[in-house]
């Protein structure tokens, strides 16, 4: 398991922090009944699981002024920024990796 322990809100230097994720990703390789292709469906066969332990005793689970639950702020988080930079575009990257399912 992967235990990434944070404090303070997720924003974009959170999802930077997880670029240890990106570079896990990109050492395994997952080969599909004999194809040259990697399938992405089957890195939860070998990658580990994932826990992100966010601590911060001042959020406020709101979203335009309505409550949501933890796992609605971790998906708000998780959304693509979009952007064509090279920051930006990593950005994304890792937050797609890490998005809950």
């Amino acid at each position: 398991m992967f235990v990434y322990n944070s404090r303070g809100v997720i924003d974009g230097n959170a999802i930077e922090d997880l670029s240890l994720v990106v570079e896990l990703t990109k050492h395994i390789h997952v080969m599909s009944k004999g194809d040259n292709e990697d399938s992405g469906e089957q890195f939860g066969d070998f990658f580990p699981s994932f826990l992100w332990i966010l601590r911060d005793f001042t959020l406020k689970l709101r979203d335009k002024g309505k409550k949501i639950t933890s796992k609605q702020y971790l998906e708000n988080s998780l959304k693509q920024e979009g952007g064509f930079e090279d920051a930006a575009v990593r950005q994304d990257q890792i937050r797609a990796m890490i998005k809950v399912r």
